[in-house]
C-alpha cells in the first residue's frame, strides 16, 4: 500500500459536482477567479497522519465505528487497533521485517483517509440520487448514508 500523501479536507466527490468537467474547479485568489485542478483543491499532505495515538483517540474511533454500520467497518476496526498496537513498540524495535517502519507510517497517515473514503463509497450512489432528482427512490439505508456522509463532512 502506498502513503497517500495528498488528502483532502473537502471530498473529490462533492468538488466535482460543482465542476462543469469534473476536473477543474474554480476558486478566488487575491480577488481573481482562477481555474484549478480538483485534485490540487482543499487539500494537505499528510492532513490525518496519525501521531502519538493514545487509548482515548482509539476509544473515540472505536465508538464511531461501532454506529456505521459498513462491511468495512471490521477492516477499519482491525487497522486502528495495528496502529494503537504499533504505537506502544519502541522506536528502536527491531524486527526481522525491514519493512516494519514503512508499513507503521502508511498505515498511520492513510487510516482516517480510509475512513473517510469508506464513508464516501457507501454514500455516493445514495447522494447521486439526490442528484438525479430520483427523491422517491431514497430509502432509510440512503436517508442514514447521507446523514453519515454530511456529519463526516462536517
Amino acid at each position: 500500500m502506498k502513503i497517500k500523501k495528498k488528502q483532502h479536507y473537502v471530498s473529490q466527490f462533492y468538488l466535482k459536482r460543482w465542476s462543469k468537467d469534473e476536473e477543474h474547479a474554480f476558486t478566488i485568489i487575491n480577488q481573481k477567479i482562477i481555474k484549478i485542478k480538483v485534485k490540487e483543491t482543499a487539500s494537505e499532505n499528510y492532513l490525518y497522519e496519525l501521531k502519538n495515538m493514545t487509548n482515548n483517540t482509539r476509544e473515540v474511533l472505536l465508538n464511531e465505528l461501532s454506529r456505521l454500520d459498513s462491511p468495512l467497518s471490521n477492516l477499519i476496526r482491525t487497522t486502528v487497533d495495528a496502529i494503537f498496537l504499533l504505537e506502544k513498540l519502541p522506536n528502536n524495535f527491531r524486527h526481522e521485517n525491514p519493512n516494519m517502519k514503512k508499513s507503521k507510517r502508511t498505515i498511520r497517515v492513510n487510516i482516517i483517509e480510509e475512513y473517510y473514503t469508506a464513508i464516501e463509497e457507501l454514500a455516493a450512489p445514495s447522494l447521486n440520487l439526490l442528484i438525479e432528482d430520483k427523491y422517491k427512490m431514497v430509502d432509510l439505508d440512503d436517508y442514514q448514508n447521507i446523514l453519515r456522509y454530511a456529519v463526516n463532512q462536517l
